[in-house]
């Protein structure tokens, strides 16, 4: 990935700074950092949806915080990418794909003038940012070839054919210069080659003019600069050539600029927004870097040289005072309540003996139960002797009784 979203830095497009100052007019000082905050979470949206497609890894290590460390964890990462693919369906997810690529959104386009598009968007900034909301409808129509080619569908219809017409507007205007000179030089009248060059020159101006206006309704601002480079007589051809020398040594001197600083961002992140912010480059910065001092670097160079030696791993495992402590205290309480327990032992011990004593006492209450029951034993036949006596002297009461009545009724007779 060629460049890091970073907080203090958010890459923004027009429209996010736009709607920046709609949201701090509305809002004014109600919320504080709300048009800040607005701007960073379109930003970020826009440059997630359009690398959703990379690592998670990697994306996590290039959406970094304001202390240059990341803000999400790659679990983060992944469901974020989830999410995107569920709205990749969305119109706001198609406005935004493909124009984010860590820039501009203008500079995803491969037929623009990259550097010279971005010098002029840097050079105008301080004029086009004080621009007031209300000019929103009236600079919609001078870049209406613009806004035709972001419509679904016959936009890039409408692009290929603007790519096609700016692009052979110059070769025409070079043919009609070099034709008409020389065709109306062939005429047999005085200075008819001085005034084949400036008929050819009308005439190459015209296209010329034709293609600037296009460029600019397109927004392709360094294109139009380039073209308007033919317009200039004498010189014009040559300043052509100086500038597309300069686009092509201006872009491989950005991409130099970027792998020399693409490992300090690494080792030092506040070194990286210094370095970044002073070293030139073609990017508008919005804030200026935080403050550089020998400490913050010397601590960012000591954590980066721990990670990359594996120490910070091996310090990570050894615990902290804190959970020293926490154990030496957690231990105490163990040792406490196993001291505590070792004290009742005994006492339970001593409890013991005395129900033991007490056994021996229920001991001796068995046997005397047990004499009792016998005793109880000995009443029983006892018992069962007395019954026949009752049941003999029954037997001889009743027969008595008999001989009595017997008795009276014989003397009753006589």
């Amino acid at each position: 990935m060629s460049q890091n979203w970073r907080l203090a830095d958010p890459v923004t497009s027009p429209k996010d700074i736009r709607l920046e100052r709609l949201v701090r007019e509305i809002f004014g000082q109600r919320f504080a950092h709300i048009n800040e905050n607005v701007t960073k979470a379109l930003s970020l949206y826009g440059f997630l949806a359009n690398h959703r497609h990379e690592s998670a890894d990697e994306l996590a290590r290039t959406v970094l915080g304001e202390n240059g460390k990341p803000l999400f964890t790659k679990s983060d990462i992944q469901e974020i990418q989830s999410i995107l693919e569920r709205q990749k369906n969305t119109s706001y997810f198609r406005r935004v794909t493909g124009k984010q690529t860590g820039g501009s959104p203008l500079d995803s386009d491969p037929s623009r003038s990259k550097f010279f598009d971005k010098m002029i968007r840097k050079i105008t900034y301080p004029i086009t940012s004080r621009i007031p909301p209300s000019w929103d409808g009236i600079l919609w129509y001078v870049f209406i070839l613009y806004n035709l080619e972001q419509t679904e569908f016959i936009g890039p219809f409408i692009a290929t054919a603007m790519d096609t017409i700016t692009l052979s507007l110059p070769v025409m205007a070079e043919l009609a210069s070099e034709g008409f000179e020389k065709l109306v030089s062939l005429a047999p009248i005085p200075y008819a080659g001085f005034a084949g060059e400036i008929l050819g020159y009308i005439v190459s101006l015209i296209f010329i003019l034709f293609a600037v206006t296009l460029n600019i309704g397109r927004m392709h601002f360094g294109s139009a600069f380039k073209v308007s480079l033919e317009a200039i007589p004498v010189f014009g051809d040559m300043l052509m050539d100086a500038a597309q020398s300069v686009e092509t040594g201006a872009e491989r001197y950005l991409q130099n600029r970027n792998k020399l600083l693409k490992p300090v961002d690494r080792i030092s992140p506040t070194l990286y927004d210094n370095l970044n912010y002073y070293v030139p480059d073609t990017n508008i910065h919005l804030k200026s870097p935080p403050p550089l001092s020998y400490n913050v670097v010397k601590k960012d160079v000591a954590g980066f040289v721990l990670e990359e030696t594996g120490v910070s791993d091996t310090l990570a495992k050894i615990p902290s005072p804190n959970a020293l402590a926490k154990n030496a205290v957690q231990s105490t309480l163990q040792s406490n309540t196993k001291s505590k327990n070792a004290e009742e032992k005994p006492k339970n011990a001593e409890e013991k003996p005395k129900n033991a004593e007490e056994k021996p006492k229920n001991a001796e209450a068995k046997p005397k139960d047990a004499e009792e029951k016998s005793k109880n034993a000995e009443a029983k036949p006892k018992d069962a002797e007395a019954k026949p006596k009752d049941e003999k002297s029954k037997k001889k009461g009743g027969a008595t009784r008999r001989n009595k009545e017997y008795r009276r009724r014989m003397t009753r007779r006589l």
